[in-house]
């Protein structure tokens, strides 16, 4: 930090000691001035609610990203699903943790197009 910005930030501390007000003031540098207590925001998990019952979309994609090797191209249509009542991103999440899962993080890709999902295993 520059010399005036310090000087400006030791000045607005004096008038915040003056008025008693409670602070807590971090400059760049990481010098800290006052006792108030920060803490972190707590963040708010959401999850959506199941719209599928659990497992039922498992014969769908569980056979064939068990027995896909390197370079496989796997693609699942849409069409029975919507037809059935299940939205994409249902299949979408589901096929995909399984891959995770199954496969590990980083070993695959994945694209989706109004008709279908396609996942290309890479390693």
């Amino acid at each position: 930090m520059r010399k005036v910005q310090v000087q400006a930030a030791e000045q607005a501390i004096k008038f915040l000691n003056a008025s008693g007000a409670k602070y807590k003031v971090i400059l760049e540098d990481g010098t800290e001035y006052g006792d108030l207590q920060v803490v972190p925001p707590k963040k708010k998990i959401t999850r959506t609610r199941l719209r599928t019952e659990y497992g039922s979309l498992t014969p769908i994609y569980k056979d064939r990203i068990d027995n896909a090797a390197i370079g496989d191209v796997l693609v699942f249509p849409f069409a029975e699903l919507e037809a059935k009542g299940v939205p994409r991103a249902s299949l979408r999440s589901a096929s995909l943790a399984y891959a995770s899962k199954t496969w590990g993080n980083g070993t695959y890709t994945s694209y989706s197009t109004p008709e279908h999902l396609e996942i290309l295993r890479v390693a």
